[in-house]
């Protein structure tokens, strides 16, 4: 079985306001690139659970990319993301399913 573990990363908003600003502020955007460049620990601890007859893959999405093409070849997804990305993992589901 393909097992694709899914961390989708990065900082956006839904707020009018700080989409007007363009995300402009400072520490926002600091802590941003810290958490995109973070492996998720909680996929990578699947990723040790599973037997090793599976083959796994890990992913990483930034925000504003594409997920890799053979994300569709996996028999089972396992996706993680901060809040603010929960929007777009709905819609990352949705795809896959």
């Amino acid at each position: 079985m393909k097992i694709g573990l899914v961390a989708i990363g990065g900082v956006s908003t839904l707020n009018p306001r700080l989409i007007e600003l363009g995300m402009r502020l400072p520490a926002l955007r600091r802590r941003a690139e810290v958490t995109q460049s973070l492996p998720s620990l909680g996929l990578l601890m699947l990723a040790a659970c599973t037997p090793p007859e599976h083959e796994v893959r890990y992913y990483e999405v930034p925000f504003g990319r594409d997920e890799p093409a053979e994300l569709y070849d996996c028999d089972l997804v396992a996706m993680t993301e901060l809040t603010t990305q929960a929007q777009n993992a709905y819609v990352l589901a949705e795809r896959l399913r």
